[in-house]
């Protein structure tokens, strides 16, 4: 009987440790999350660019990775060492991951060969001047003329 009271015992201890072991660690991962209480999701760039824009100029510089759109301050000569590389190459790619993440599925296909976010950005500025409706002002005179 002892033995019997003792097993379920051994056995209730390590169901309740397994479930106090999942419940700190989704304790960990809402944490995480209440860190940062102002993130909302950015909508798809689907028609308004500038909006767009507006909303991922804000989101990048907290996320650390605004200066691969705009580029580095580097004093001419001056190579970056190797730690610096690496963060650039982390922040390029976050960068990325969040211009891909929030533009519509017709934009990917124009942006998804792009290694460099500054390349990704510029392409997506002059997609957004061709279909705006000062480029198709453009090219009505161009086809006037």
């Amino acid at each position: 009987m002892e033995k019997r009271v003792g097993a379920l015992l051994n056995c209730h201890l390590c169901v309740c440790g397994v479930q106090r072991r999942r419940a700190l660690a989704q304790q960990r991962k809402i944490g995480d999350h209440k860190e940062d209480r102002t993130f909302q999701p950015i909508p798809r760039l689907t028609r308004s660019y500038n909006a767009w824009k507006a909303r991922v100029k804000t989101d990048m510089p907290s996320k650390g990775c605004w200066e691969a759109v705009i580029g580095y301050a580097d004093d001419p000569g001056v190579m970056p060492d190797e730690i610096e590389v690496r963060r650039r190459h982390r922040n390029n790619l976050t960068a990325l991951t969040i211009i891909m993440r929030t533009v519509s599925d017709e934009l990917i296909n124009d942006i998804m060969d792009f290694e460099l976010t500054d390349e990704a950005w510029t392409a997506l500025e002059g997609i957004s001047y061709k279909n705006s409706l000062y480029g198709a002002m453009v090219k009505l005179k161009d086809l006037a003329l």
